[in-house]
């Protein structure tokens, strides 16, 4: 994606001049027709597909934009099409290659035409990543199918720890694209969440303790994420990690993965204070096979 370009979305993508060939038949991009939304844009993907201004949603497929309602009906036209908010592209025959669908594509964005080969590589049925010609790296797209608010795929887990202390939990709403490059777990610091830290590690029943636990917790971050292949995953406080397998050295108090903490240009030692557990069971979580079976 272009450096200081916002991308969004476009509700009637310019398609003149399209030379590729567009198939009528059901192709296997029809499965994927809808509204989509950018992961890294919201807390939650549900919030970028309610935003009927068009600067957070992607529409993909057979769509045609009414400009006498100003909505996007899909299913209507027979060419396909991405459409972002500052442009998109009419796309040609998918061909596949396992979970990737490449087409030829004319694209549209500010007056620029730009021809290429569009790229949709399916992550789970609900998140996708795609490459647009001129963009300078890929983005993720959540489907807009699944309200995250309401229901999402079931979580691997219910609780996940934001820190060392007892209590110090998250509740995980849910989950998308697990054991991939977009890994990501949902999640909200509830009331329960703040009476446990206050029963188990402050010894108080006080409902005073939960509301300030609460407030002292507005910062924690809704969603962790994960590019499974490169081992890099954030935590609730927004610590950057990589997952580097398990430990060469079998020697005494040897942690038995190694984690590399980013910022801090080492291995997490083990230790609380390094963060090495809370970090290794958010990844646990969010990539369970990279740790299945030890």
């Amino acid at each position: 994606m272009k450096v200081g370009v916002r991308v969004a979305i476009i509700f009637a993508v310019t398609a003149a001049g399209a030379q590729c060939a567009i198939a009528q038949d059901a192709t296997p991009l029809d499965k994927l027709e809808g509204w989509w939304s950018y992961q890294n844009l919201d807390n939650f993907p549900h919030e970028g597909c309610a935003d009927t201004d068009g600067q957070a949603r992607v529409a993909l497929g057979r769509y045609k934009y009414r400009s006498e309602t100003d909505t996007v009906e899909f299913g209507l036209d027979v060419e396909r099409h991405i459409g972002f908010y500052e442009g998109g592209c009419s796309l040609g025959t998918p061909l596949v290659s396992g979970h990737e669908l490449a087409m030829q594509a004319t694209c549209n964005f500010e007056d620029e035409q730009r021809e290429g080969i569009v790229t949709i590589k399916v992550l789970d049925p609900n998140t996708v990543k795609v490459s647009v010609p001129g963009w300078d790296e890929p983005t993720v797209l959540s489907s807009c199918r699944v309200d995250y608010s309401v229901t999402s795929p079931s979580p691997p887990v219910r609780k996940l720890y934001y820190g060392s202390r007892a209590g110090m939990t998250m509740t995980i709403l849910g989950a998308s694209a697990l054991d991939t490059e977009a890994a990501t777990l949902y999640a909200e610091h509830t009331e329960e969440d703040a009476r446990a830290f206050c029963t188990l590690y402050n010894l108080s029943l006080e409902e005073s303790c939960v509301t300030d636990t609460m407030a002292e917790n507005t910062d924690l971050l809704t969603k962790v994420q994960a590019n499974c292949m490169s081992g890099e995953f954030n935590t609730f406080y927004g610590q950057r990690y990589r997952f580097e397998g398990k430990a060469q050295s079998a020697a005494e108090f040897q942690p038995k993965y190694r984690i590399y903490d980013i910022a801090a240009k080492g291995m997490a030692d083990g230790s609380s204070a390094s963060g090495y557990d809370t970090a290794l069971q958010i990844f646990s979580a969010l990539c369970p096979a990279s740790v299945a079976g030890d």
